[in-house]
């Protein structure tokens, strides 16, 4: 009997269900780890083992025991750089650990940026408020506070000049496992974010969807939506492609998954904000899947166990896919969810990840994600009238 191929998928979340699903069905072996046993991925896997997904020998260690031939981080930003590393040391299909390094690390990352002539906000990696202080006094200007190594928007501050910096200083410095905060000029920018999703292979960019990304009211650094392709900053997406396969190929980034989000300056300069080396999380990759055709799980499977990848799939035209991520204005309890008739029949799939009358808490990071729904429309006047709703109204019902 053949032996089946066996993949480590690092972490259990809602979000690595659609890589452990498709795995299976394609007769792999699974083995997802973390270190919270009651994650919902788990039980669709053959094995799972409770250890952190950041813990990097620790992972190598039963990475090696299990004798598995390939591993996956997908949806999960702590995981790329330990993904990296086995894979490195184990001589599987993967990335280098010091390209994942330089992505994933705030401080590192703007760094490679300014070595190679790509633009960059001002900066300082700090590990007191002292050296804080002193960088703020140099740049007199608005300010992002953040961890140089979380992720989901957890523990970013955005700063008006003259503000007292101690709490956003401390609340960054909270989420960073490395002990550091990063603080970068505000960059004044055209339109929203753009936003999305790419997959490369043998060092070729072969699937790109970026869009246009709003944030919260409520918390000005955390995301409400993403919807694919753009409609304000279509004119500008090839100069962000070519940008991209630049830079890809500077850092060493060789296969894989990755989330990108990027400001287009007021003078149209690309600022590269956060290039994941992985695909996203609250459905990104279904978003992209659902625009394109493209099968971003199955992609990420067979790129990790160096089987064959299906690179069919045609960019949207006339179809507009947007994500909406349910969050709270305040502080509650969950009863529901509200939208206008006229968007239900739009509305194509998601996850509610809490029962009505749970407490829920008003949206400082992806900590306090309610859900997140997908929509489709053939009109962009119908996609700009559901932003425009969800952009103004609280769609979240508190008891």
């Amino acid at each position: 009997m053949k032996r089946r191929k066996r993949l480590l998928v690092l972490a259990g979340t809602h979000f690595q269900i659609p890589v452990i699903l498709y795995a299976k069905h394609a007769g792999h072996y699974v083995i997802t780890c973390d270190n919270k046993p009651n994650n919902p991925g788990h039980s669709l896997a053959d094995e799972y083992i409770n250890i952190s997904t950041t813990d990097l020998d620790g992972v190598l260690e039963m990475a090696r025991k299990n004798g598995i031939d390939g591993i996956l981080a997908y949806g999960t930003d702590p995981a790329a750089l330990t993904a990296a590393y086995v894979s490195e040391v184990l001589q599987l299909p993967g990335n280098s650990y010091n390209s994942v390094l330089t992505l994933s690390d705030k401080g590192l990352f703007r760094k490679f940026l300014i070595d190679n002539d790509f633009h960059a906000p001002k900066f300082n990696v700090v590990k007191s408020i002292e050296e804080a202080n002193r960088f703020l006094q140099i740049v007199q200007n608005n300010v992002f506070i953040k961890p140089v190594d979380s992720s989901g928007s957890k523990g970013i501050t955005r700063l008006s000049s003259g503000e007292n910096i101690a709490s956003s200083f401390n609340n960054a410095l909270e989420f960073s496992r490395k002990g550091e905060v990063i603080i970068e000029e505000e960059i004044q920018r055209e339109g929203p974010h753009i936003h999305g999703e790419a997959f490369v292979f043998n060092g070729e960019l072969k699937f790109i969807l970026l869009g246009d990304q709003y944030f919260s009211n409520t918390n000005l650094c955390a995301p409400m939506s993403t919807t694919l392709p753009s409609i304000e900053h279509s004119d500008f997406m090839d100069s962000v492609s070519k940008e991209l396969v630049k830079l890809l190929k500077l850092v060493g980034f060789k296969t894989g998954g990755l989330n990108i989000e990027i400001i287009r300056s007021i003078n149209n300069k690309i600022y590269f904000i956060e290039i994941g080396a992985r695909n996203g999380g609250n459905l990104m990759p279904e978003l992209a899947c659902m625009a394109s055709g493209f099968n971003l799980p199955a992609a990420n499977v067979n790129a990790s166990l160096n089987k064959e990848i299906d690179f069919n799939f045609v960019y949207p035209s006339d179809l507009f896919c947007t994500q909406v991520i349910l969050h709270s204005h305040q502080n509650g309890k969950y009863n529901g969810v509200n939208f206008p008739e006229v968007f239900k029949d739009n509305l194509k799939t998601g996850l509610i990840y809490y029962d009505k009358g749970d407490n829920v808490h008003i949206y400082r990071g992806s900590q306090d994600v309610i859900g997140v729904l997908l929509f489709s429309f053939n009109n962009k006047d119908e996609c700009n009238d559901l932003i425009s709703f969800i952009r103004h109204n609280n769609i979240i019902n508190l008891g």
